[in-house]
């Protein structure tokens, strides 16, 4: 393994995420070819790929690290040598993609990227259960350190998590009671308005019988 090799697979990451399509959520395929290429010819690059790319997964943008994920998919679906890398640091893995640790380790913005992020990962996650967690014991602990911390249902088919559900459900009470709240002061002024009328009827009347 030479240091320019370990350069080349840094800069390729760096490029990957530059040249990363966020609406459509592909990787940049002639350097996907590129990274594919320098760790067949030598496997010793693979923990210096890893280090790469959970350095580029502390990044303050939720889009950058969805990049990060997809690459690190890409070679966890390939490679056993890169399941193992990824399997033994997969709690900070989740902490940087799923928000494992939400007070300490919020997921950065934009929002909706954020929850796009929350949601890709944790399909992939899945996925990786189903398929690989019988030669990988760490992704059944893995597992149920994200159900103790997330109760998140493998049997959704959208990901969604029950943090995430509840953050929903709490920004619907909040919409209902402040839309409660414009009905209320409407009716309020209309009750309002309806008075002053009322009084200038009455006084209109008052007026008439004195004439």
């Amino acid at each position: 393994m030479s240091l320019g090799n370990v350069e080349e697979v840094k800069r390729t990451v760096r490029n990957l995420i530059k040249k990363f399509d966020y609406d459509k959520r592909e990787l940049n395929q002639p350097l996907l070819k590129k990274l594919k290429e320098l760790i067949k010819r030598d496997a010793q690059l693979i923990p210096e790929f890893v280090d790469a790319a959970f350095m580029n997964l502390k990044s303050q943008d939720s889009d950058k690290r969805l990049c990060i994920v997809l690459l690190v998919d890409y070679f966890f679906q390939r490679s056993h040598a890169f399941r193992l890398a990824i399997v033994d640091s997969l709690q900070d893995f989740l902490v940087y993609t799923v928000e494992l640790d939400p007070l300490y380790f919020p997921l950065p913005g934009p929002p909706e990227a954020a929850t796009t992020l929350e949601k890709e990962t944790l399909q992939i996650f899945k996925l990786w259960v189903e398929k690989y967690v019988g030669g990988y014991p760490k992704l059944e602990n893995a597992k149920t350190v994200l159900l103790s911390s997330k109760t998140f249902d493998f049997a959704r088919s959208d990901g969604q998590t029950e943090v995430e559900r509840n953050r929903a459900e709490a920004d619907r009470i909040r919409k209902d009671i402040v839309d409660k709240k414009i009905i209320d002061q409407v009716l309020f002024d209309f009750a309002d308005s309806k008075a002053h009328v009322k009084e200038s009827i009455i006084e209109a009347q008052t007026t008439i019988s004195l004439i």
